[in-house]
């Protein structure tokens, strides 16, 4: 199985990630413009002011890896692979304090303290690599469940994963010539927005279920990696 979930213990680890697999993706599929979709998940353990939500993710994260069917990257920030577990993951809260910081300087700043979701697409036009938080989804899940407009974190996640499932359908079907899923990284390739058909597909698996709405606002600008 390809690698689609990822901690980041510097922000120059998930920029050259994402460059890498973009790269590889231009050769690959001879496109000069195409998105894929990229999820960061800012999660603070509970002995650094975290709470039970954004360990029950962290918990997940083995599973995310292997359940994401390759099509979207999962980017935990300021986590890192244990030394003495090696499937677990250990926070280093420096390391997210460096991840936060590096996004709010291209003004993606909000967070709402305890375990937060920001889906958008990374694009490559021209050459070049860039992140479009204009128009993202960004979901305070420890909000969202103590307002009771979710009921659990992994199982909302849970729904994201079936919509990248049924993303991989489409694809391998005849009725979608727009999405592409790449031979060598598993990666979804749209020439239009990847994070609307994400959200369309997640909308209709959790339905009348969840209360959060899946609807892109602007979290940031277009950010050129190169300056992340």
């Amino acid at each position: 199985m390809f690698e689609r979930a990822y901690s980041i213990s510097a922000i120059s680890d998930f920029r050259q990630r994402i460059n890498d697999n973009m790269m590889r993706l231009e050769r690959e599929t001879r496109m000069s413009e195409f998105a894929v979709p990229v999820c960061i998940l800012l999660l603070l353990d509970q002995a650094n002011g975290g709470n039970a939500v954004g360990e029950e993710i962290v918990r997940r994260f083995n599973l995310i890896d292997v359940e994401s069917r390759n099509v979207i990257d999962f980017y935990f920030m300021g986590w890192s692979r244990g030394k003495s577990e090696p499937f677990a993951l250990e926070f280093d809260l420096s390391a997210f304090q460096a991840c936060r910081q590096a996004l709010s300087k291209v003004g993606v700043e909000s967070f709402g303290g305890y375990a937060d979701l920001l889906l958008f697409d990374a694009w490559l036009r021209s050459g070049r690599v860039s992140l479009d938080f204009s128009h993202a989804l960004h979901i305070d899940l420890a909000d969202a469940l103590a307002s009771k407009k979710i009921n659990s974190a992994g199982g909302f996640l849970e729904g994201l994963l079936q919509a990248a499932e049924g993303i991989r359908d489409d694809a391998s079907s005849d009725s979608s010539a727009v999405i592409r899923i790449s031979d060598k990284l598993g990666l979804a390739v749209a020439k239009r927005s990847i994070l609307d058909f994400v959200l369309d597909k997640w909308g209709k698996i959790i339905g009348g279920s969840s209360l959060v709405p899946l609807a892109v606002r602007r979290a940031g600008s277009v950010v050129d990696l190169a300056k992340l």
